[in-house]
């Protein structure tokens, strides 16, 4: 089976569900999120769950095998970023209105460079893979 990304608030989410002995909700959550089975999610919230207090595991071993586990990556909060102007500390959203507003001054494609940057740490927080590709000429 396939391991679950989902975004830190969703994870965050799933943790506190399970803290607050919310299983069903914790699960429901992460069906939502990941799109996933009943069967797969509940798996992987077990498993969460031995995560979270290992003393919860059970003697059934061999269901612990090969359950999905449920992963998070960072999640981009502040950049800092010169732009010709001296170093200046922006969140996503201040990113995309600094590239915007600077594309006179900048060129459309160093905007377009700006914006891309964006949208690969947006899918970060996202949990996304994200790749790089040599430029095709």
């Amino acid at each position: 089976m396939k391991d679950f990304r989902v975004n830190s608030t969703t994870y965050h989410d799933i943790c506190d569900h399970i803290h607050n002995n919310k299983k069903i909700l914790a699960i429901k959550t992460l069906r939502t999120a990941a799109a996933c089975g009943l069967k797969e999610a509940k798996m992987a919230i077990d498993m969460l769950c031995i995560k979270l207090d290992p003393s919860k595991q059970g003697t059934n071993q061999d269901y612990y095998k090969g359950c999905p586990r449920i992963l998070t990556g960072p999640t981009i909060m502040t950049v800092k970023l010169d732009y010709g102007d001296g170093p200046v500390e922006l969140d996503i959203e201040g990113m995309q209105l600094r590239a915007l507003t600077e594309l006179q001054r900048v060129g459309l494609h160093a905007c377009k460079d700006m914006l891309g940057l964006v949208d690969i740490f947006i899918a970060i927080s996202e949990g996304k893979e994200v790749t790089i590709s040599e430029d095709i000429k």
